[in-house]
């Protein structure tokens, strides 16, 4: 999702597990670089991630292997 022209993405996996990071994609005077922000409070991957008011919301995924998440998260 985009924050005051910043791109996040969280989550997701890799070939050993799913993922609790945070990232931003930060522009400054040496270009562009992803910065690690604070982690999910619990590791998701396949959720949503929606923005209202400069607030970021992850909703729903799966924790693990066909553990739906029920929390929703405000960062």
């Amino acid at each position: 999702c985009v924050v005051n022209d910043k791109l996040y993405v969280s989550g997701g996996h890799d070939d050993r597990e799913i993922l609790n990071a945070m990232l931003c994609l930060e522009s400054g005077d040496e270009g562009k670089r992803w910065v690690l922000k604070a982690p999910l409070l619990e590791k998701r991957t396949q959720h949503v991630m929606e923005t209202l008011d400069n607030q970021i919301y992850v909703l729903g995924g799966f924790r693990q292997e066909h553990n739906f998440a029920r929390i929703v998260h405000a960062m």
